[in-house]
């Protein structure tokens, strides 16, 4: 087995190393496999730096976009065009054991150059010291490993987005394709660094005004109005009419509107009290 180099769009470098088990392996074999990458890499890396684990605290944003030229395991079979369907799980790894499931994408029937293009959006809180993307084939009786790309977790910890192809080898060490992704790790405290929502569809704005209403419809009528406002000792309490002051405020608006609800029945009139 043997330590290869994947490149990336955005520059960066990472050392990968992919395993592959075989059509016959269980999934115990498959983990054992993947158990024995793992002590391979720490141990041809010791000589250039000792992997250690970091805690991963925050958001990590994953997107499976696509494989190209993945191995065929379908290989018992008497139609051409029955081939693997693979599909991709991420999973964080700390000393040779798995220690969270991170995603998971949708299996694509019959493709060695399947289009994925799945986003996942994964908060983490453990120690890792290897992000693992493992390239299955699903079958109606096993699931079997394809390739697997094993990526150090100290790289996430520069917050910079990462983005490329990488390459995959299969268990000897031969190429299996290679495999489209990008991440993007964002620790708690750049998260919480500002008020923003988090993958809102609309962002932050200001001098907004928010009504609370006790009902959705108060009379204005005694003895409600026979107490001061509130900061207004001068003037009698106005109590909230939900149903007015929403048609007021649409017909009134000059730019859109937005009409949220899981249902409407536009024929039931709401507005109530008053001249109308």
């Amino acid at each position: 087995m043997s330590i290869v180099t994947g490149g990336s769009s955005s520059g960066w470098s990472w050392r990968s190393i992919l395993c592959c088990c075989g059509k016959s392996q269980s999934n115990l074999d498959v983990r054992s496999s993947i158990r024995s990458s793992m002590r391979s890499i720490k141990k041809q890396q010791a000589v250039e730096e000792k992997i250690k684990p970091v805690f991963l605290h925050g958001i990590l944003y994953i997107e499976i976009i696509a494989g190209k030229d993945l191995p065929n395991l379908d290989t018992f079979t008497l139609s051409t065009k029955d081939v693997s369907d693979p599909y991709v799980t991420v999973d964080t790894w700390v000393d040779g054991k798995n220690n969270c499931r991170l995603a998971r994408t949708s299996v694509i029937f019959n493709d060695l150059n399947p289009q994925w293009g799945e986003k996942f959006r994964a908060e983490v809180c453990q120690e890792a010291d290897t992000l693992i993307f493992t390239v299955k084939d699903v079958d109606v009786v096993s699931v079997d490993a394809m390739a697997t790309l094993a990526l150090p977790a100290q790289d996430l910890m520069k917050e910079e987005p990462i983005s490329g192809w990488f390459n995959l080898r299969d268990k000897k060490g031969n190429d299996a394709g290679t495999l489209n992704l990008a991440l993007h790790y964002r620790s708690a405290e750049s998260v919480t660094m500002t008020h923003e929502i988090p993958d809102t569809v609309y962002p932050m704005r200001e001098g907004c005004h928010l009504t609370l209403y006790q009902d959705a419809h108060t009379p204005a009528v005694a003895p409600l109005t026979n107490v001061p406002a509130p900061r207004k000792p001068d003037e009698n309490y106005q109590p909230t009419q939900l149903w007015i002051d929403l048609e007021n405020a649409l017909n009134k608006a000059e730019k859109f509107i937005y009409i949220v609800g899981w249902s409407m029945k536009a024929d039931i009139t709401l507005r109530r009290g008053g001249d109308k």
